[in-house]
């Protein structure tokens, strides 16, 4: 990855990348739940005789954090977030791609013997909305600048993008959130990518909250 190597950080294949995940994952979940003095020994980290204090507080009827876990819900992310997550996260996906994972997702649960109910299945979402089709237009031609498309090059990745995304007028995205609950998105984390534009956040406000 280019900001990697401007760095000096390494940045391992996905399966290191994976191997170094369970481990941290390991590692946070042992010095939440295990009693001062537990011990870790991974091939990337190790952790002795922890004293890990003071623990950070639990929601009622947990023993830890609330912990999300987030990606595509691949068979070795899915095995993962069965073993230690409380909340999945599908980032940047199709209703019928999020409903796919929440499936893998489960079946890993059920094959280690947990409940699919424990978990709370989410997903972020790419978000571009607009009062009318003229404020809309004014937003995708900023987005565009933002990410260096010009309208001419730019139909593809707008197109690609209406699949995933909360994308239109207010009735549109509205209709786009009934999907994702229809396929199981049980939480939606609404992704802006014009930070400043705080006018489309109250919109957002108007149209989720009323």
């Amino acid at each position: 990855m280019p900001e990697h190597q401007q760095q000096g950080l390494s940045f391992p294949d996905t399966a290191e990348r994976f191997d170094m995940l369970e481990e941290q994952l390991a590692i946070v979940h042992g010095l939440w739940t295990e009693p001062d003095g537990w011990s870790y020994s991974g091939a990337h980290w190790q952790v002795i005789d922890a004293l890990f204090r003071p623990r950070p507080p639990a929601p009622q009827g947990r023993h830890h954090p609330n912990l999300i876990i987030g990606g595509r819900g691949k068979p070795r992310m899915a095995a993962l977030v069965a073993r230690y997550a409380d909340e999945f996260n599908y980032t940047s996906a199709t209703p019928a791609a999020a409903a796919h994972a929440y499936e893998r997702v489960r079946a890993a649960c059920r094959a280690i013997g947990r409940d699919p109910a424990e978990l709370t299945y989410s997903a972020m979402v790419g978000t571009l909305v607009g009062r009318d089709e003229a404020e809309l237009g004014r937003r995708v031609d900023a987005l565009l600048e933002l990410f260096g498309h010009g309208r001419g090059d730019a139909e593809r990745w707008l197109a690609e993008r209406r699949e995933r995304w909360i994308f239109g007028t207010p009735d549109q995205a509205r209709a786009r959130v009934a999907e994702f609950a229809a396929a199981g998105v049980e939480r939606i984390m609404l992704q802006t990518f014009l930070p400043r534009d705080l006018e489309m956040v109250a919109l957002l406000g108007e149209i989720f909250l009323g």
